[in-house]
């Protein structure tokens, strides 16, 4: 598992083209990828799947907000066959 705090550098926030960038490589990772917002007071937004355009842009992050990156890696299949 990889997890990590980090603020938003691009200007829109992680708002339409910026997101589905972030979305399609988090798809293209083959990891569980999340994240969550944090509010100023410390408080976070529940994770959401980094995989969903919408519910990315549904955390309305806007630049230099912080928020949660976590991921799972994928197990690899294995066949004993």
């Amino acid at each position: 598992m990889k997890e990590f705090l980090t603020k938003v550098g691009s200007p829109v926030g992680l708002h339409a083209r910026p997101a589905s960038l972030f979305a399609k490589a988090a798809k293209e990772s083959g990891c569980r990828v999340s994240l969550a917002k944090v509010s100023e007071d410390g408080t976070e937004s529940p994770l959401v799947d980094g995989v969903s355009l919408l519910k990315i842009m549904a955390l309305g992050i806007k630049w230099q907000q912080l928020l949660r990156y976590k991921q799972l890696w994928k197990a690899p299949s294995i066949n004993f066959s």
